[in-house]
């Protein structure tokens, strides 16, 4: 159980750590110009909070919405396109932002699909954040976790390795208040301090109860 449970605390100070990591990397970012997106991506994981650009066509299908996304205490989704990058037969996923569910999740939101060269501005990401898959999986154009080769499955579209979080105006009435890297920082350093005090705990746990039976051994001896 110590071991166990220290192993944990580990696990969870390294999460933290990681995102102390991608907090730096995206401030770094953030006073650097955007840069303009090679297409074909070679290393996904040197793009990861980068500022980019990248122009192309949305394609008006399929448009994805992530579900169970919040904003200000309300529920809603956030609303992923394919761009096709300008000059290629490649696209890319943009999260173009969030947008309200409606009260009793009856219908989708109406959001409109841009026409025309796009120039897109944002940061590089692997992957969408995920969420608790409660088993719903995709359901048409309802999707409760997003990756890559799940949309590359799909949708049978060429797709380029990374997701762009979209950045900038916000005419088309998304909202693109997006979370710092960071946050949940302190939830895991909480969780980590949990972990290590059960660690703690068994070892002392374990020290009593071998007191206990070296005590009911001189006893029974006795």
């Amino acid at each position: 159980m110590c071991a166990a449970t220290f192993a944990l605390g580990q696990w969870q100070l390294g999460r933290a750590q990681t995102k102390r990591d991608l907090a730096q990397r995206h401030a770094s970012a953030q006073r650097q110009p955007a840069k303009l997106l090679d297409i074909p991506v070679q290393d996904p994981a040197a793009w990861v909070q980068t500022r980019v650009r990248v122009e192309g066509t949305f394609l008006p299908e399929p448009m994805i919405f992530l579900d169970q996304k919040m904003y200000q205490g309300r529920v809603g989704y956030h609303v992923i396109q394919a761009l096709q990058v300008a000059g290629t037969q490649t696209h890319v996923l943009v999260n173009r932002g969030w947008v309200p569910a409606d009260a009793r999740r009856a219908h989708l939101p109406e959001v409109p699909s841009l026409v025309g060269i796009q120039h897109i501005d944002g940061v590089a990401q692997l992957r969408a954040p995920r969420a608790l898959d409660a088993g719903g999986g995709t359901q048409g154009r309802v999707w409760q976790n997003l990756s890559i080769e799940l949309a590359r499955a799909a949708t049978g579209l060429i797709l380029e390795p990374l997701l762009i979080e979209q950045h900038g105006p916000t005419a088309d009435s998304l909202v693109r208040d997006w979370p710092r890297p960071d946050a949940g920082i302190e939830k895991h350093l909480s969780y980590a301090l949990q972990w290590f005090a059960l660690s703690v705990f068994s070892i002392v746990l374990f020290i009593l109860l071998s007191f206990r039976a070296i005590s009911s051994t001189d006893h029974s001896h006795a």
